[in-house]
């Protein structure tokens, strides 16, 4: 069901209003998106006051489609999480809704926007659009519309979620849909041609967080290695791209390098052993840190066989050699260890 959900204030003032290309006149904001949103039900909040001074004007309407619900005016945190309550009662699952904070009172837009990430990822809503009428720009009042900013949140929780687990699906999913490029049955203008190349980019950028986060939460080290250095770089290029096309992340995106830069390395085990165990012993101390305890002990043990293997020589194709020398180091390792265990 497509629900707009509105909120009355206490004094009605004729305005016209501006909207897609036309203008609507209501004494309150209601009444002009009543004239230019489709919608299968309007549930109108009140306050007792308001109930009085301006929910005649839309009862006036006779639409059955339009319906008051009661609320308290939101003095203290109480009647605050009682219109939350409401709010969330008056959606259900599946629903599409279009938020209207005109009239809201100035706590309104605030709980509005925190009700809407809410009822988006608890109970799969559809968040179409909240509007603004902004009488005081002058008129006729430019409708704007603040739903985008509902998305900060989840590019918050999907960066952070990058960040502190590893687990990049979320985030590579959302820079996805960012840079979704539909084309078109025909010849590509310029300005598309151009677009179509920024989506390449920014998927490009999302394979590389998938990448990545598939290397590290699987120990494959040296290819979570090389990902991470293959990351910085397509974010690099993304970087114009992602700041026009995805606003959200590019302030969320200087947090994501800084988190990644320390583990990437172009050629791993290949240029720079000692290096590469630095490296690595950062990546057990961010396993340790995000609770990855299986993938943390894993590269310990085989961080130990590389690091014998340097000091022993042994250059870096040779130790990733599972059938050469590798084995030869565990194997004297092994002993070693059954020797020292008998001693003691």
């Amino acid at each position: 069901m497509r629900k707009v959900v509105t909120f009355l204030g206490t004094s009605a003032r004729e305005t016209q209003y501006s909207f897609g290309g036309a203008i609507y006149t209501g004494r309150v904001f209601a009444e002009a998106l009543r004239q230019c949103v489709d919608f299968d039900a309007m549930l109108v909040f009140s306050t007792a006051q308001a109930a009085e001074t301006t929910w005649p004007i839309l009862a006036a309407l006779d639409d059955p489609r339009i319906h008051k619900v009661d609320i308290p005016i939101g003095r203290d945190a109480d009647e605050l999480w009682m219109l939350f309550e409401e709010l969330t009662r008056a959606v259900a699952p599946g629903d599409t809704v279009i938020f209207d904070i005109t009239h809201g009172l100035r706590s309104i837009p605030f709980l509005i926007f925190l009700a809407a990430a809410y009822l988006k990822e608890a109970c799969d809503v559809t968040i179409a659009a909240i509007y603004y009428g902004a009488y005081e720009l002058g008129q006729p009042a430019p409708v704007i519309d603040l739903s985008e900013f509902v998305a900060l949140l989840d590019w918050l929780t999907a960066t952070n979620q990058f960040i502190y687990t590893g687990d990049g699906r979320y985030l590579a999913q959302l820079l996805r849909d960012a840079g979704a490029f539909e084309h078109p049955r025909r010849a590509l203008t310029e300005e598309e041609r151009a677009q179509q190349v920024a989506a390449r980019r920014i998927g490009s950028a999302a394979g590389a967080i998938t990448e990545t986060s598939q290397a590290l939460l699987t120990n494959l080290i040296p290819h979570a290695a090389q990902a991470s250095a293959d990351l910085l770089a397509r974010l690099a290029e993304a970087r114009e791209d992602l700041a026009r096309q995805a606003p959200p992340y590019r302030l969320l995106a200087d947090r994501v390098r800084a988190t990644y830069q320390p583990f990437a390395v172009d050629e791993p085990m290949r240029e720079d052993l000692r290096h590469d165990l630095e490296v690595q012993l950062l990546m057990i101390a961010w396993y340790m840190e995000k609770g990855h305890l299986p993938q943390a002990f894993t590269l310990m043990r085989e961080w130990v066989v590389t690091a014998v293997g340097y000091r022993l020589g042994i250059t870096g194709d040779e130790i990733l050699d599972f059938k050469g020398k590798r084995r030869e180091v565990e194997s004297a390792l092994g002993k070693h260890c059954a020797l020292w265990q008998q001693a003691h």
